[in-house]
């Protein structure tokens, strides 16, 4: 008898599957189905893996592992209270997605195939849409958490944070740990860093490019002030509300523990009232806060690739952003593919990696970038094809049209 089809296969339990019955058997989602009254132990788990050895005719009862052909553990089948004299047993099934590469690739074929089709319809339509509906749920998110969570504790601790973040700005942005030897602020502060730097070019070139017809005002305030603002709010009503649920006996950094970092949001939400449909929503929205970045990362890679007056305001063509979209998510593809059979190296740590690798010497651009940028202001006058076209140092063939009444 066969037990592979042509997805997933069964196999006994392993030793090293402890850890893995120990998230699932204690799950209390599960425990309505399963007959569980209390959690259980590893001690006890350990036992019952060894009890395993025996067949089923003296066990009475036999759980096997549904795995895919990969070898990623996705549930459990559980024969019990076997009676063979009867020809009766009870089975149990459980079915859950693990973390893995298949899953990974799967949610990055949503993503390209979602932000593709949102750059092929244009900045004007697909990408306003979709960024226009992120913004308002994730002020939707940030509106429930305030009023149905511990909203006196957000008001108080979200101030206080603000004015020690204030006050220590430098300090913490620069926080590496290199005393006490901790390798989690180094990660992180470097991480950021890299990210902000590797971004930087084509967001740039991606603000200016729908800034168009807009006065600095505008600009600074929509794309700095404001945004800015919103990160402060958001971080301090969800940063307040975690630290309160877990002092309260929330069990979010049990939940990190058991099952990764990004359970962390999930286990969140479990004391908030429903939570499923929270969880449902926050997926949704981090979703399309990914597809919105791709696009807008792809519609400016495009930008960059055609020669044309108006190629800092024009609509690339959709052959050249489905182009760099594809290019763009092979090298994702690659990563996801291969990290895990090189070394110990996820997915996700070959991606961080990654920028950090690309944004060293990026640094370098962005310092000449900068530089290029204050003399420019010195001398205003050589590239003001406006007020003093007389003077301007500027190819009138590289000045792109507008009309002057849409910045007044």
């Amino acid at each position: 008898m066969s037990l592979e089809g042509e997805l997933t296969r069964l196999r006994a339990l392993e030793a090293e599957d402890v850890d893995l019955l120990y998230v699932w058997e204690n799950d209390p989602a599960v425990w309505g189905v399963s007959g569980t009254l209390a959690p259980f132990s590893r001690h006890t788990l350990r036992r019952f893996l060894d009890e395993q050895r025996f067949d089923l005719y003296a066990a009475r009862q036999l759980r096997l592992v549904v795995e895919t052909l990969d070898g990623r553990a996705v549930g459990l089948v559980d024969l019990f209270e076997f009676e063979p004299v009867d020809l009766r047993a009870g089975i149990g099934i459980l079915t859950g997605m693990t973390p893995g590469r298949m899953m990974w690739i799967i949610l990055l074929v949503a993503v390209v195939i979602t932000f593709l089709i949102s750059s092929y319809t244009g900045i004007g339509k697909g990408v306003r849409f979709l960024s226009d509906k992120n913004a308002k749920l994730y002020m939707g998110l940030m509106l429930f958490v305030i009023l149905f969570g511990p909203t006196s504790y957000i008001l108080n601790n979200a101030t206080q944070a603000f004015g020690f973040h204030i006050e220590h700005f430098f300090t913490q942005s620069t926080y590496l740990s290199g005393f006490d030897g901790e390798m989690w602020p180094t990660w992180w502060t470097i991480n950021y860093w890299s990210w902000m730097i590797a971004y930087a070019p084509l967001m740039g070139i991606f603000l200016a490019k729908i800034a168009r017809g807009r006065t600095l005002r505008e600009f600074t305030i929509y794309n700095f002030l404001l945004p800015g603002l919103f990160g402060i709010v958001w971080f301090g009503i969800f940063g307040s509300s975690a630290i309160f649920y877990e002092t309260n006996g929330g069990g979010i950094y049990q939940s990190m523990q058991e099952l990764g970092t990004e359970s962390a949001v999930f286990a969140f939400f479990k004391n908030m009232p429903i939570s499923a449909v929270l969880d449902v929503v926050f997926l949704f929205t981090a979703f399309l806060s990914i597809v919105t970045l791709c696009d807008s990362m792809t519609t400016t890679i495009s930008s960059l690739s055609i020669n044309a007056k108006n190629a800092a305001v024009a609509e690339p063509p959709a052959k050249i952003k489905i182009f760099w979209g594809i290019t763009v998510s092979l090298v994702c593809f690659v990563n996801l593919a291969t990290a895990s059979t090189v070394g110990n190296v996820s997915g996700i740590d070959a991606t961080k990696q990654l920028a950090i690798s690309t944004a060293f010497p990026l640094m370098f651009v962005m310092i000449l970038i900068l530089i290029s940028g204050v003399l420019m202001l010195k001398n205003y006058h050589k590239y003001d094809t406006v007020d003093h076209p007389e003077n301007s140092v500027v190819d009138k063939d590289l000045i792109c049209d507008f009309d002057e009444d849409a910045i007044m």
